[in-house]
C-alpha cells in the first residue's frame, strides 16, 4: 500500500482530508468526494474516481501542501478553512460504499466531466438538461416511426415480399449515407458559423423524417420512395447535432464528449424501456400513435430550442459580430457575451451578404463595378450598395493574414454594411479592446472565411 500524504482541515463539525469529507464523529465512514482547489494545489488536484473504489481503499499519493489556507468546494457550497494538522498516513483508509453522498458523487463521476463545474463552460448544465429532454422525446418518436416502417415493410404480413422489404431497407440506408457525405462537404464552414441555426433546422428535419416514416405504410406503392426521403432528412441530424458541443474549457474535449455519450446512452436506455412499455399499448391504434407523435414533437422542438438558446458562445460568428457592431455604433459600447448571445437570432442570419476570404479577382471585379473599396496591407475589402436585393461586402485576405486580421476585416465589413462608411483605425482598435474586456475570445472566430488568399509579389 502506498503512503498517503495529506492535510486535515477542521470546520464546524466536519473533518476534511485532502479532498475527502468525513463526519468528525466517525472517521473512515461517510466519506464524500469533493473538489479541493487553490492556485498552489493545481498539481495535486483531487477528483472523483482517482481513488480505488473497487478495493475500498485510498491509494493516491498527494504532493506537498504549499500553504495553510484553502477554499474547499464540494459542488454545493464553498467553505473557507485553515489547516490545523499536516500528517502522513502509512495505513489504508477504508471507504464507505453506501449512503446518499457516495452514490451522488458516483453518478457525478459517471456522467459529468472531471472537474465539473470548473472544467466546462457555464452554459454546460442548462444545455445538457434540455438536450437530454429533447433526446428522450426524439427517441420515443423514433420508436413510433420504427414500428410504422416495419409494418410498411411487411412484418406480420404473410403476402409481403422479403426481398422487396430488404431492398427498400438497403436503399433507405444507402441514400442516407450518400446524403450525409454530401452534407458534410456542403456545410463544413456553415456549421461553424451558423451551428445554432443548423442544429434547429436539423431537428426540424428529423421530425419531418419521422412524419414521413409514419405515413409511409399508408402508401404501399410508394413506400420505398418515402422512406428514402425520410433517410435523406434524418442523415443531416447527426452532422449538425455535433456542432453545438462546445463546452470544454481545459483541453478536456475527449472527456466532455465521452460523458455526453454516456448521458445519451443512459437516456436511450430509459427511452428504450419506456418504448417497450408504450408500444404494446398503442400498437395498431393509429389515432394514439399520431397524438403521441405530435406531443413528443412539440416537446422535442421546444427542448431543442431551449438547449440551443442556452449556449453562450464567446467567439464571434456572423450574428454575434453584427449585433455587437450595431450596438457599438449606437452606444459606443460592446455587448457582453451574455447580452450578445441573448439577442442572437437563432432562425435567421444578419441582413446583407458577406463574402469572406474570396479571391482577389472577385474583390477587384466588385471594385470595377463602382464598389466602395478599402485596401490595407493584409486585406482588400469591396462594398457594393447598388445591388437589387441587398448590400454586399467582399473580402480578400493575404497569405500572411492572421485570425486577428480576419476579425478586423470582418468588423470593417459589418461597419460599412450598417453605416455606408468605413470606421477609423481608432474605432477598430477601441472595438476589439472593449470586446476583450467584455469577455470575448479573440484568439479564433466562427466567421465563414473561404480558403482563398493572395500573395504580394516584390520585384
Amino acid at each position: 500500500m502506498k503512503d498517503v500524504r495529506g492535510v486535515m482541515f477542521v470546520t464546524n463539525e466536519k473533518v476534511y482530508f485532502a479532498g475527502q469529507r468525513r463526519e468528525k464523529q466517525s472517521l473512515g465512514r461517510g466519506i464524500a468526494v469533493i473538489n479541493l482547489f487553490d492556485s498552489g494545489l493545481r498539481d495535486c488536484y483531487w477528483e472523483p474516481g482517482l481513488n480505488d473504489f473497487g478495493d475500498g481503499f485510498l491509494t493516491m499519493d498527494f504532493s506537498k501542501v504549499p500553504t495553510d489556507h484553502y477554499i474547499i468546494d464540494d459542488g454545493f457550497q464553498k467553505t473557507d478553512v485553515t489547516v490545523v494538522n499536516k500528517f502522513k498516513l502509512t495505513s489504508s483508509i477504508p471507504l464507505n460504499h453506501s449512503g446518499i453522498l457516495y452514490w451522488r458523487f458516483f453518478f457525478c463521476d459517471l456522467f459529468l466531466p472531471k472537474g465539473f463545474p470548473r472544467s466546462v463552460s457555464p452554459d454546460y448544465l442548462e444545455y445538457q438538461v434540455w438536450d437530454t429532454i429533447q433526446a428522450f422525446a426524439s427517441s420515443l418518436t423514433s420508436a413510433l416511426a420504427t414500428e410504422a416502417i416495419l409494418r410498411g415493410a411487411g412484418v406480420g404480413n404473410e403476402n409481403a415480399s422479403v426481398l422487396a422489404a430488404a431492398v427498400a431497407w438497403l436503399l433507405k440506408d444507402g441514400v442516407g449515407m450518400v446524403t450525409k457525405i454530401w452534407f458534410i462537404w456542403f456545410s463544413t464552414s456553415l456549421l461553424d458559423s451558423d451551428c445554432k441555426k443548423w442544429r434547429i433546422a436539423a431537428d426540424v428535419l428529423n421530425d419531418i423524417a419521422f412524419f414521413m416514416d409514419l405515413i409511409a405504410p399508408m402508401f404501399p406503392l410508394h413506400f420505398a420512395y418515402i422512406v428514402c426521403l425520410s433517410s435523406v432528412a434524418r442523415s443531416i441530424v447527426g452532422v449538425a447535432g455535433c456542432a453545438t458541443r462546445t463546452a470544454a474549457l481545459v483541453q478536456n474535449v475527449a472527456d466532455v464528449a465521452a460523458k455526453d455519450g454516456a448521458q445519451e446512452t443512459f437516456v436511450n436506455i430509459f427511452a428504450l424501456i419506456s418504448s417497450l412499455i408504450l408500444l404494446p399499448l398503442i400498437s395498431g391504434n393509429n389515432f394514439m400513435s399520431w397524438i403521441l407523435y405530435f406531443i413528443f414533437t412539440v416537446i422535442h422542438l421546444y427542448s431543442n430550442y431551449r438547449a440551443v438558446a442556452s449556449l453562450k458562445f464567446k467567439t464571434f460568428n456572423p450574428n454575434l459580430l453584427y449585433d455587437s457592431t450595431r450596438n457599438y455604433i449606437k452606444t459606443g459600447k460592446v455587448l457582453s457575451v451574455d447580452e450578445a448571445n441573448a439577442q442572437e437570432s437563432l432562425l435567421r442570419g444578419p441582413p446583407g451578404r458577406r463574402r469572406y476570404g474570396r479571391s482577389l479577382v472577385e474583390a477587384f471585379k466588385a471594385i470595377e463595378l463602382n464598389a466602395k473599396s478599402l485596401v490595407l496591407p493584409d486585406f482588400v475589402l469591396a462594398y457594393q450598395n447598388n445591388l437589387e436585393n441587398s448590400k454586399m461586402v467582399t473580402v480578400a485576405v493575404s497569405s500572411t493574414c492572421t485570425t486577428a486580421t480576419q476579425l478586423r476585416a470582418a468588423f470593417y465589413g459589418e461597419y460599412v454594411l450598417l453605416t455606408g462608411s468605413f470606421p477609423t483605425e481608432s474605432q477598430v482598435d477601441d472595438f476589439f479592446t472593449s470586446s476583450k474586456k467584455m469577455g470575448w475570445d479573440l484568439s479564433y472566430h466562427r466567421l465563414p472565411f473561404d480558403q482563398w488568399t493572395y500573395s504580394a509579389k516584390h520585384e
